[in-house]
């Protein structure tokens, strides 16, 4: 085999195994979620122009972090007066929140936040988390 051939054979396997490695992973349809106020956890607080959807850990018995699924979009409602200056959003893979962190990029990207009492995120990953709402 000559050496040109030879790295044309090369460079048809590493583009072979390229295309083959795209493909892998899980396919996870999209979801829509909406959280009604009656839907709460119970450590859900409203304290002036700020709100949460719970504590951080530990929790009480019973209570628990939303479900955030693989590629879920979250239409959330809450109780503050206005439209929110802020959305903080925490992620953890326990619905108690232990082990939890500030989420950015992709897990929580912020598609709507509207005038009418509602926050839309969306987890643009495969990945199942738990998240916990802070708006201001």
């Amino acid at each position: 085999m000559s050496p040109a051939s030879s790295r044309r054979t090369v460079l048809a396997l590493a583009a072979a195994l390229a295309l083959a490695a795209s493909g892998c992973g899980k396919a996870v349809a999209e979801s829509f979620v909406e959280i009604t106020a009656a839907q709460w956890p119970a450590s859900q607080r409203l304290a002036g122009a700020q709100w949460q959807s719970s504590d951080f850990p530990p929790l009480a018995a019973g209570d628990g972090w939303i479900s955030f699924p693989a590629r879920a979009h979250l239409k959330v409602h809450h109780p503050l007066p206005s439209k929110p200056l802020s959305l903080l959003t925490y992620i953890a893979f326990d619905r108690s929140g232990v082990g939890s962190t500030l989420a950015s990029g992709n897990v929580t990207r912020i598609e709507a936040v509207g005038d009418d009492g509602t926050v839309t995120i969306q987890n643009a990953t495969d990945e199942d988390f738990f998240v916990r709402l802070v708006l201001q």
